[in-house]
């Protein structure tokens, strides 16, 4: 892959939750990123356990050079839920091999400061992956308006277009804070350097029992490493319960590293805007492909956290449809790989 920056200096905003774990080895193990830091929001746990997941996983990939900055522990207007049918009580249920933190967050309500700082930092270069409720987000975009476009993208897990998860209208970032979403989607200076990585993609991201095998069986090493073992069994929990509530089962789909993994092929040398129907050379080797849409999110009552889509190829928020998904497999090993190279602890 040809790209125009060495490395694409990325910020993660998340909950961790299972899939952000995925996405947080991507931006930790990828050598096309430099992750400039990560921010927490409440979601998939309460803030301060997804603040400490965030941590556990910097520290089991050996990137205790990457801030933590906690965030907003609840919505901006409705009442706190968390997803603990999903990702346990912890938010990251399901290991005894994940590591206590080893360095302490930033101060309470650093977050969306510390993005702004960022971006200030690399103008017109820095990318946002937004992997759990965007409440962050949209204090951003309210509060340092006049630095979104220094912004280079924002590629945001959530929605679906007819398809929900958490009820049958709404997907579970959306839903959790509705507001804030509808905040970022109508940004006009946000909306044309947006991607949003819906589940009607992310459900093709499927850890099936071939791929979680090549992820607790290394390449280079005959014993099972700590780091390999405790991503194993992540992902054998996420399975259980995805099987048990949304019936899945050929393995959990892990929304949130697509999300990470769709910003690459922006930063490619070869880097287009495509639509599904395009003929034109597919962006980097992940061959994503996108339409643009107005969307609309439903902020109260039965339809809540629904999004409603208008086709706008012109000013239109990026909805990611197609991925090589082959490819997408390829990069999460290699991140598996770079991230063990750094570690050297295995299981007795």
């Amino acid at each position: 892959m040809s790209l125009i920056l060495p490395k694409i200096p990325l910020w993660i905003d998340c909950d961790p939750g299972h899939d952000d774990a995925i996405g947080l080895l991507l931006g930790s193990g990828l050598d096309q990123y430099h992750l400039v830091g990560v921010s927490t929001v409440h979601g998939n746990a309460s803030l301060g356990n997804t603040t400490s997941n965030a941590i556990s996983i910097l520290t089991a990939f050996k990137r205790l050079d990457v801030n933590v900055y906690p965030g907003a522990e609840k919505p901006l207007v409705r009442k706190l839920n968390v997803a603990d049918s999903i990702h346990g009580r912890s938010g990251l249920d399901g290991t005894a091999f994940l590591p206590m933190p080893s360095f302490d967050a930033q101060p309470d309500h650093t977050a969306v400061a510390a993005m702004a700082k960022a971006i200030e930092t690399y103008p017109g270069t820095l990318a946002i992956a937004a992997l759990g409720p965007l409440t962050n987000i949209a204090l951003l975009a309210m509060n340092y308006p006049d630095l979104l476009p220094s912004l280079r993208l924002l590629s945001i897990m959530g929605g679906g277009l007819g398809l929900g998860n958490w009820t049958k209208f709404a997907e579970f970032n959306i839903w959790c804070d509705a507001h804030a979403a509808q905040i970022v989607f109508s940004d006009t200076t946000l909306i044309p350097k947006t991607l949003l990585v819906p589940l009607n993609l992310t459900h093709q991201a499927i850890a099936t029992d071939e791929i979680l095998e090549q992820i607790q069986k290394s390449r280079q090493l005959d014993r099972r490493s700590v780091l390999r073992q405790m991503l194993y069994e992540l992902m054998i929990y996420f399975a259980g319960t995805y099987k048990k509530k949304f019936g899945f089962k050929n393995g959990p789909p892990v929304h949130d590293a697509v999300a990470v993994a769709a910003i690459l092929p922006f930063y490619s040398d070869n880097s287009t805007e495509r639509s599904e129907h395009s003929n034109d050379p597919p962006a980097a080797d992940l061959d994503l492909r996108f339409a643009r849409y107005q969307v609309h999110v439903v902020e109260e009552g039965p339809q809540e956290g629904m999004l409603v889509f208008e086709p706008d190829s012109d000013n239109g928020i990026m909805i990611a449809q197609e991925m090589n998904f082959t490819e997408f497999w390829r990069l999460v090993l290699d991140a598996v790989d770079n991230v063990e190279s750094s570690t050297s602890l295995l299981v007795s």
